[in-house]
């Protein structure tokens, strides 16, 4: 599993329910990082839904912001791997 995706995990533990772009400031990043990672979780129904936020950037359309909607069942060391 990759640490991005560990990190997303962890912070979903802790309740964190929306990542906005801003947040780490670099388009490139956020999308590696954090939107990435969510839609992993989403297509492996770990993550119900997700709201994914988008705005043009340089011209293109790109998620800057993304959401948890739902509830989440409770995560144990089986998400991890």
């Amino acid at each position: 599993m990759t640490s991005y995706r560990r990190e997303i995990l962890g912070q979903i533990r802790d309740g964190k329910r929306f990542w906005s772009y801003a947040e780490i400031g670099n388009m490139d990043d956020f999308r590696k990082k954090v939107v990435e990672p969510l839609r992993e979780l989403n297509r492996e129904g770990v993550v119900p839904v997700l709201s994914e936020i988008t705005s043009p950037v340089d011209a293109r359309e790109m998620v800057t912001g993304i959401q948890i909607i739902g509830e989440i069942e409770s995560l144990d060391a089986d998400h991890d791997e």
